[in-house]
């Protein structure tokens, strides 16, 4: 029953663009079950760990291997935050330190494009803000706060100023403000 997750997860890969089916169907099948929400989270922290180490030999998903394959996958990602299938704290928690030093253009790439998708696609600001403070909340994420509002600030934000997205660096502002906490 759980392969439903990671088969959905490839075709998406598979697709020539982003198709929003895949989003709506991983969000459907998480509000369903919770087996469903944990082996999304393995499946999209296995993509996220294969991109971090690209010479994997393993079995298993896809790898991210070029720059559309990467643009669906953070859209696949920031659209189950959005959608609040999985908390955005647990999409990143395979990240511990989001820390440009250690990351190759590829990782570096897929990171700006999630948090882009993530403060873009929210209807409203305070949808947004939601998403960024209920992680503002808990203690527990206190370093994890303070590193995704150095990457957002120092990262996101500027390359969105760059790529002529203002509207969508002012969310990245708002949500900069929403990790303060």
């Amino acid at each position: 029953e759980r392969e439903i997750v990671r088969v959905t997860v490839e075709c998406c890969m598979h697709e020539p663009a982003w198709n929003p089916y895949y989003g709506l169907l991983l969000t459907r099948l998480c509000t369903l079950a919770k087996g469903h929400r944990v082996t999304l989270n393995y499946c999209l922290w296995d993509f996220i760990k294969d991109l971090r180490s690209p010479s994997s030999t393993r079995d298993g998903p896809i790898k991210l291997k070029n720059g559309r394959q990467i643009a669906i996958f953070s859209r696949l990602c920031a659209h189950v935050v959005v959608h609040k299938a999985l908390p955005l704290a647990s999409v990143i928690k395979v990240q511990s330190e989001l820390d440009s030093i250690q990351m190759d253009t590829r990782e570096l790439l897929m990171w700006k494009t999630l948090f882009k998708n993530v403060c873009a696609l929210p209807k409203t600001d305070d949808d947004m803000k939601d998403i960024f403070s209920r992680l503002g909340m808990a203690k527990e994420h206190k370093a994890l706060r303070r590193h995704l509002r150095q990457f957002l600030k120092y990262h996101v934000g500027p390359w969105l100023i760059e790529k002529g997205e203002d509207d969508v660096a002012l969310r990245c502002s708002l949500a900069e403000t929403c990790l303060r906490v």
